[in-house]
């Protein structure tokens, strides 16, 4: 077909693209309503709408993209704040008179598209050491009794898996669950395993837990023991789990989720050498489903380093180059949109995907909050200027404090001026003097 494709932020393109949703052509997105409802309220009001059509998958990746889309340009129009320290008068005329060219780093404004490297870059752990456990819990959709209709409709089962995955870690933080009340930190994120059904993959940190290469043996292999095992329940004692185990845990060839070539060998029987490594509570909590547990906290670093890039691994797509992309500085905004669209391209996405990030289920979940601190070189610091509103109020308190024209203001210009106060370059060299001898990382992360 010939002819140009339509923009996504065209009027009631909804409609014009979907008349077997709207066969009136009314109601869609753009429609004028008494209380207006933006696209957010929009999309969550279709998706958990009792008429099911608005849940069918041309009309759901339709939506997602149009976020997306929509992330993108206020993700650049954000960026386009973040500028590198060059002549700061020049740069406060030129966003002035709306004829700003600011470089870009793409590498700042992916973190905030989901499923790009850097998005799981910036949420690698780095602080709290290496990790106790690591765990993976597989849904079984057809296994779950109170899916056997929900499942037919994808919305509500993103709702039912969202709602069932903050339950079970809420459990598991319980002083009557699994670990007694000990885990002290927790880490996890979703995948979406060849467009399939979401798996959950997380890393726990339990107070008290031993170190290989610290802890002796014997305490080690008591912990293990105590959180780990492989045994085929008693069929008469303990009939639900051993239901369980014998239709989760049993394979019979390689390639179960989890990491290959673990620290340790679980003691086991002749039946029981086919049997994966489980946690009974966890088992009977999650009520259906492989789960994979394995202690992983030694003081070696590569250990760290392999769980937590297993855990947080990006979505596979048809070439890496959009990674190298990520390094690239742009100039303008056109060359932006097209790594964008060549991102948006190469990735895979199933239903269950789009239908979770239209709903706005979080793709990953810690126990902590998390921010970013630009530490670089003062010269390459990444800052947020001030609106353009802001930025006029600093012209006019300049013209009137020395009677100079904008042009003629010159590198006296101060920055913080032109920048929004940030804790590196404001806060954290002024200080009280009670907090001189704290770094900025204990001052950052122990106060407001």
């Amino acid at each position: 077909m010939k002819g140009e494709a339509l923009k996504y932020d065209m009027p009631n393109l909804d409609l014009l693209a979907f008349p077997n949703i709207y066969p009136t052509g009314q109601f869609g997105k753009d429609q004028s309503r008494n209380v207006g409802l933006s696209d957010t309220r929009f999309i969550h009001q279709r998706m958990r709408n009792k008429d099911r059509r608005y849940q069918n998958s041309p009309y759901l990746f339709f939506l997602n993209n149009h976020q997306e889309m929509k992330n993108v340009f206020a993700a650049m129009n954000f960026a386009a704040r973040k500028s590198k320290n060059f002549n700061q008068a020049a740069f406060l005329e030129a966003v002035i008179n709306d004829d700003a060219q600011i470089d870009v780093k793409v590498s700042t404004l992916f973190p905030q598209l989901k499923g790009h490297g850097a998005y799981w870059r910036q949420r690698r752990l780095e602080t709290f050491g290496s990790p106790t456990f690591f765990l993976t819990l597989n849904p079984s959709e057809k296994d779950w009794k109170e899916l056997e209709q929900a499942e037919k409709y994808i919305g509500i089962f993103s709702e039912h898996f969202d709602h069932r995955v903050k339950t079970m870690y809420k459990f598991l933080q319980k002083k009557s669950g699994p670990f007694q009340g000990k885990i002290k930190h927790y880490w996890y994120r979703i995948e979406y395993q060849q467009r399939g059904a979401p798996h959950v993959h997380s890393v726990l940190w339990l107070d008290g837990a031993p170190v290989i290469g610290k802890s002796s043996p014997e305490e080690i292999l008591t912990f293990i023991s105590k959180y780990i095992t492989c045994r085929l329940p008693n069929q008469m004692e303990e009939r639900e789990l051993y239901d369980l185990v014998r239709k989760y845990q049993v394979h019979r060839h390689s390639g179960l989720p989890g990491i290959q070539g673990k620290l340790y060998n679980l003691s086991r029987s002749k039946n029981e050498e086919f049997i994966n490594d489980y946690n009974a509570p966890i088992m009977n909590a999650w009520g259906g489903g492989n789960m994979d547990i394995q202690f992983v906290s030694a003081l070696a670093s590569y250990v760290v380093d392999y769980v937590t890039s297993y855990v947080g691994k990006v979505e596979k797509k048809s070439s890496n180059k959009d990674d190298m992309i990520a390094e690239v500085d742009l100039s303008d905004k056109k060359a932006l949109f097209r790594v964008a669209m060549e991102f948006f391209r190469k990735r895979t996405m199933g239903t269950l995907e789009a239908s979770d990030r239209l709903l706005g289920h979080f793709t990953f979940s810690s126990s902590v909050a998390q921010e970013w601190l630009s530490t670089d070189l003062p010269e390459k610091r990444i800052r947020l200027l001030k609106s353009k509103s802001e930025l006029k109020e600093v012209e006019n308190i300049r013209l009137m404090n020395d009677s100079k024209i904008l042009k003629n203001i010159g590198e006296d210009v101060n920055a913080a001026s032109i920048f929004k106060d940030n804790f590196i370059d404001v806060y954290y060299p002024n200080r009280p003097k009670q907090l001189e001898d704290f770094s900025m990382y204990q001052i950052y992360t122990n106060f407001q």
